[in-house]
């Protein structure tokens, strides 16, 4: 429910803005000294620390005063005439309707409001002497810019009541939009009455039971639908919520089942909604999500990387990503295999020293020649590890990623394949020699 605004009427009698003495005050101000007083009137909401002097601390001072000579003229004309009324109504709309100029309708404080009106009754005193010397002229002014100041802040305080509740209005709109537009269950827990003192009722219908039959579990619902894998975790998860510090959010992914019989994957963000006298949390706001469509997503991403890996072992195979100016690589446990170094001692400097010493050279050559290039580098190398020699096979294409060049690519052991082929070759030309020596020869 919305609050209701206060009016922002001036006074009910035109007889209260009507004065008698203030006017040839104001005239006489206006008049003499009209810079003087626009001057006195910003040193005192810089001495004062008026909020609004930091909307406009970069303008200055020169500058402010012609700025002001327009509004204070007014300001000043309206007491003379005694439209004063007219002249608040004007300016009460003009910062309803957000039309002050450089100024925003809710860059206005409360403090601009009491102080502002003590700083113009104090800058008006000050010139009261240079006016006149008769102390009952004196006290009749005072009291029509007392007068004045009265109506004038009732006012403005309730405009400025106004504009706050239509911002507080326009919050509760926005916070009800979300809660109702969004997938997530949104709550307010409270641990004293241990109940949800406020929930979207989206629960219910993520887990697909009604909210009645969700009501009803009460203080069993948390053994009746939570996985019985995941409820002792769950529940030290909420007696650790007294733990939470302000501005910490907390973060738990548990199964709980639904209406149907199945579980599917929820997560849970908690952090402080509202913390009692001594200091405890007393209630925590909760947003719940269905994560199960990404949970499965990551556990088939979880199996394709195991059986990926699998198959790389099986292949002697490795997959690797290459930052060219750090040196720095990401890599298959198989690439540090095949390496024969151990991730975490892995460097270019040690690659290199295995490579067999009459292959370094153009290895080296094609890896500078494919960075150059932004082109493909393709090259197999005898590696020699722990005295045994074998052949591996390096292939990587260097490309541009995120402003650095990179190199991705796989590196395969083929020291086995490399002996079969050259068996083959062996025994071809065996059987060739064979034949020559036989002047036997065969045909298709």
């Amino acid at each position: 429910m919305e609050a209701e605004a206060p009016k922002t009427s001036v006074a009910k009698h035109d007889k209260a803005l009507i004065f008698k003495f203030f006017p040839d005050f104001a005239k006489f101000i206006r008049e003499n000294h009209l810079v003087d007083y626009i001057q006195e009137q910003i040193d005192l909401c810089r001495d004062f620390d008026l909020p609004i002097m930091k909307h406009i601390a970069h303008i200055p001072d020169d500058q402010l005063i012609e700025m002001g000579i327009p509004g204070h003229t007014e300001f000043l004309e309206a007491v003379e005439n005694n439209t004063l009324k007219d002249l608040l109504e004007k300016n009460l709309k003009l910062w309803e309707d957000d039309q002050m100029g450089i100024l925003g309708r809710e860059d206005i404080a409360a403090e601009d409001l009491t102080m502002g009106t003590n700083i113009r009754k104090k800058t008006l005193l000050k010139f009261l002497p240079l006016y006149t010397n008769d102390p009952y002229e004196i006290i009749e002014i005072i009291k029509e810019i007392d007068a004045y100041d009265a109506e004038g802040l009732a006012a403005a305080n309730n405009l400025y009541i106004k504009i706050l509740t239509e911002k507080i209005n326009t919050h509760i709109r926005f916070i009800e939009g979300i809660a109702s537009t969004s997938p997530a269950a949104i709550f307010i827990w409270d641990f004293n009455e241990k109940r949800e003192v406020y929930t979207n009722m989206k629960m219910p219908a993520i887990l697909g039971y009604t909210a009645a039959e969700y009501e009803e579990m009460g203080d069993e619902i948390a053994a009746r639908i939570i996985h019985p894998d995941d409820l002792a975790r769950v529940t030290r998860y909420n007696e650790a919520l007294h733990t939470l510090m302000d501005g910490e959010t907390r973060t738990i992914d548990s199964r709980a089942r639904q209406k149907s019989g199945d579980f599917i994957w929820l997560r849970s963000h908690m952090s402080v909604f509202k913390r009692d006298d001594t200091g405890s949390v007393r209630q925590v706001i909760g947003i719940t999500l269905n994560v199960d469509e990404e949970k499965c997503n990551e556990e088939k991403l979880k199996q394709n990387t195991e059986e990926l890996l699998e198959a790389q072992e099986m292949l002697s195979l490795g997959s690797y990503t290459l930052n060219i100016a750090t040196d720095e690589v990401e890599a298959t446990p198989e690439y540090f295999k095949i390496f024969g170094i151990p991730r975490g001692e892995f460097s270019r400097e040690k690659v290199l020293a295995n490579i067999h010493p009459s292959d370094r050279e153009r290895v080296v050559r094609a890896r500078e020649k494919a960075i150059k290039k932004n082109s493909i580098y393709d090259c197999e190398y005898r590696y020699v590890l722990d005295g045994k020699e074998k052949i591996l096979w390096v292939r990587g294409e260097v490309y541009i990623r995120n402003g650095e060049k990179v190199m991705k690519g796989t590196v395969m052991d083929v020291t086995e394949r490399r002996h079969i082929i050259q068996r083959l070759q062996r025994s071809e030309e065996l059987y060739k020699e064979a034949q020559a020596m036989s002047h036997i020869g065969n045909w298709t």
